[in-house]
């Protein structure tokens, strides 16, 4: 009886490290989207793999027949809340999805910001969405 108590406090220990420490590896995710008038829908997607892995930004709309410019904006800031690193890119005109990897994220980041938009169309205005994750 001992011994298979022992084993059971054993087993639940190991599976109650293994469950931690899969999950201080799990990928922070957040996304947002609006209604954007001559666009359809403005999607962002933001997604962090963690120290040494990258974070992954993805920006979309449903059409883009006003020949617009997607963009992307992040900031990465530390623990204290200051900023650290910032880039921005813009598609070419007229695409549908843009997308953009920060690689590789290192010691000392905590956070990302992003911002996700349509832009410089010929008719319709622009739109921003935001997205936030932990890294």
């Amino acid at each position: 009886m001992k011994k298979t108590k022992k084993s059971i406090s054993i087993l639940l220990s190991l599976v109650i490290v293994l469950t931690m420490s899969v999950c201080a590896y799990a990928n922070e995710t957040d996304s947002s989207s609006v209604k954007a008038p001559g666009y359809g829908t403005l999607k962002g997607y933001l997604e962090s793999a963690g120290i040494g892995a990258m974070g992954y930004h993805e920006t979309t709309v449903t059409y883009n027949n006003d020949n617009a410019q997607l963009g992307i904006k992040s900031v990465i800031k530390d623990i204290n809340g200051n900023d650290i690193s910032e880039n921005s890119t813009l598609s070419d005109r007229g695409e549908i999805e843009h997308y953009w990897q920060w690689y590789p994220l290192s010691e000392g980041m905590y956070s990302i910001y992003a911002t996700h938009e349509v832009r410089n169309g010929s008719k319709y205005g622009a739109k921003a969405v935001y997205t936030y994750t932990k890294i």
